[in-house]
């Protein structure tokens, strides 16, 4: 969606650049949302990892010191299908194919870092929501999910380069949206569709491709379009419009994401400070996981 807009505003269309969510930030030389523009974090289940506490840890309110944080509020990992702490003594990452940090934890992340990640912040000032709406028919709280977003990065603002801050989102709990049939065993199909889109795309989320049967597909590899290679193809195509020679030179995904500066720093920034905190270490990914062009 957001490169979608971004090609808008770039275009030589006035309609189509008029049309965008995009204009030119009074305070930068990159884009910003329009005013009026917010975005809002729905999600269907409570978020597994540290906003899944149990009801009676107490924290202090105002801040979490590492002589009150235990394995429940640190960063955790989803292994396999299975979430352990970041200190579990069970993690072997040398014997485990499927490792990511939780999705607690990513959250966390996006409400520093911005939801647009390193690529498209060659282009935009960070994107933050406003608001995180849990529709979870089984929750009952979403105490664990404020202190895991808020309290864990409460005051890293001041040691954040430019336009990155800690936005504390308005979380809340809401109706339902779907039924949750506990008797049927675990789907692992996705549906992404945006704004602008032909049709939905059905990914079956553990092997990471489009189903045979999907409405939309991309090709015979059955590549999602989320898949990494599509963004570095939509940052291409942004790249050549905006005249940006530096970027449309480079190909490789990896490099593209370092030169991103004020973005890497504030990444090293937030994961420091987790970690000073007694958070745990973020998990980092395989370099070779972005060496490759499109």
């Amino acid at each position: 969606y957001l490169y979608r807009h971004l090609l808008m505003y770039f275009s030589k269309n006035a309609n189509l650049t008029e049309k965008s969510v995009f204009t030119p930030s009074a305070n930068s030389s990159l884009l910003s949302l329009k005013s009026g523009i917010t975005l809002h974090l729905y999600v269907n289940q409570l978020p597994k990892g540290a906003a899944q506490i149990p009801t009676k840890l107490r924290l202090n309110p105002v801040s979490i010191t590492t002589l009150q944080v235990n394995s429940e509020i640190s960063l955790h990992l989803l292994v396999e299908g299975k979430v352990l702490s970041i200190f579990s003594s069970t993690f072997d990452n040398s014997a485990c194919e499927m490792v990511s940090m939780s999705t607690t934890d990513k959250i966390t992340q996006w409400q520093v870092l911005g939801y647009q990640g390193a690529l498209l912040s060659h282009f935009i000032e960070p994107v933050y929501v406003q608001s995180i709406l849990v529709g979870d028919s089984r929750c009952t709280e979403i105490r664990g999910m404020e202190m895991s977003v808020n309290q864990r990065v409460e005051g890293i603002t001041s040691q954040l380069p430019m336009f990155y801050c800690m936005m504390r989102p308005h979380i809340s709990l809401v109706p339902s949206v779907v039924t949750s049939n506990t008797g049927s065993s675990q789907l692992t199909y996705g549906i992404n569709w945006s704004d602008g889109d032909s049709s939905v795309e059905v990914v079956d989320g553990l092997e990471g491709k489009t189903i045979e049967e999907s409405p939309f597909k991309s090709g015979p590899a059955l590549a999602s379009r989320l898949c990494k290679a599509a963004m570095l193809h939509r940052f291409r195509l942004v790249a050549k419009e905006a005249q940006r020679q530096d970027l449309v030179t480079t190909s490789c995904y990896r490099e593209l994401k370092m030169m991103a500066k004020p973005y890497q720093e504030a990444k090293h920034v937030l994961r420091e400070y987790l970690c000073q905190q007694g958070f745990g270490s973020w998990l980092e990914k395989r370099p070779d996981n972005g060496n490759f062009t499109a």
